[in-house]
């Protein structure tokens, strides 16, 4: 049976069937969710294959990957789904029951300030949830919520991705980081001292030749000498804690970092703009209750970590 043949005759439960798979990306996963056997998660989903005409979901790797029909369909069936439970009053989410798993992507410039708080959180509030982080182009977010890649992305928000589903939107302020004993700097910096310093930049993946920093710096007529360029923040730590260098990173990053390597925070010499740093997601996912709980979340953590933000909806 196809569900434009007789409706009546069409079982709901494979919508939530469905949105269920589209969240846990697996039949074992899936089936626990819903509470029943993998071999009936298995029969569920070839229903759903017939229902469709569709494959819908295929294997890659450890993971169900949907196909162009399943992301065709996932927000109007998420949309119908949202619908009928307010109707039924069960459009809340309970976090301390709910099995669910997010996926989120996070910028390396925040994730080590947000990371560990989320988790704790999530274990505290949420012991059912899983959270699962995935890669994205930061450059192109809209991709990553579209494709049902990610359900939430943090990254800057760059003119060129501003147009993005709603987002909430926070101030990235920046500081100077560098070892502890630097033969050349102190806990105040001059602007001297800061040019004539070897320097090491990371540049979030995506962002590739935009720089707030050397921007500001070519206004005023000045240029840093760069010694080494970093896509990730992993070795970072490491070559400030070994090296004579100096980094200029968000300042609730630098601080989190100087705690956890014995670094020192020294003011930026000169005004930087604060750059736009977005919790972004897909329309879709709008009125969905257990994304509204998770962007709570977030959003309150941002605010406690960066400082508070607004909220953008774009139409």
């Amino acid at each position: 049976m196809t569900i434009t043949s007789d409706l009546s005759q069409f079982d709901l439960n494979l919508l939530v069937a469905f949105n269920i798979l589209m969240n846990e990306r697996g039949v074992t996963r899936a089936s626990r969710v819903m509470g029943i056997t993998q071999a009936a998660m298995s029969n569920t989903l070839r229903r759903l294959r017939d229902t469709f005409d569709d494959p819908l979901f295929t294997k890659s790797g450890h993971r169900m990957e949907p196909t162009a029909r399943a992301l065709e369909v996932a927000p109007q069936i998420d949309q119908a789904l949202a619908y009928i439970y307010q109707a039924f009053g069960q459009g809340k989410f309970d976090p301390a029951t709910a099995r669910h798993m997010f996926r989120i992507a996070i910028d390396d410039e925040v994730a080590m300030v947000l990371l560990p708080p989320l988790l704790q959180l999530l274990e505290k509030l949420a012991p059912g949830t899983v959270l699962e982080l995935v890669d994205v182009d930061f450059s192109n977010p809209q991709e990553g919520l579209e494709n049902g890649t990610a359900d939430l992305i943090v990254t800057r928000v760059q003119h060129n991705n501003f147009s993005v589903s709603p987002h909430s939107v926070f101030p990235l302020t920046f500081s100077c980081l560098f070892r502890r004993g630097h033969p050349s700097l102190k806990k105040k910096i001059s602007m001297e001292q800061y040019l004539a310093t070897r320097h090491v930049h990371f540049t979030p993946t995506g962002f590739v030749g935009q720089s707030v920093i050397d921007d500001t710096l070519a206004e005023l007529g000045h240029s840093r000498e760069v010694s080494a360029h970093l896509a990730t923040f992993g070795m970072l730590p490491f070559l400030l804690r070994d090296c004579d260098l100096v980094a200029t990173l968000p300042a609730v990053t630098a601080k989190s970092m100087a705690k956890n390597f014995d670094l020192v925070v020294a003011p930026v010499p000169f005004d930087i703009p604060s750059v736009p740093i977005g919790v972004l997601w897909h329309r879709r996912t709008d009125r969905t209750p257990a994304y509204v709980w998770l962007r709570r979340q977030m959003d309150d953590l941002m605010t406690n970590q960066v400082g508070p933000g607004v909220l953008v909806n774009n139409v």
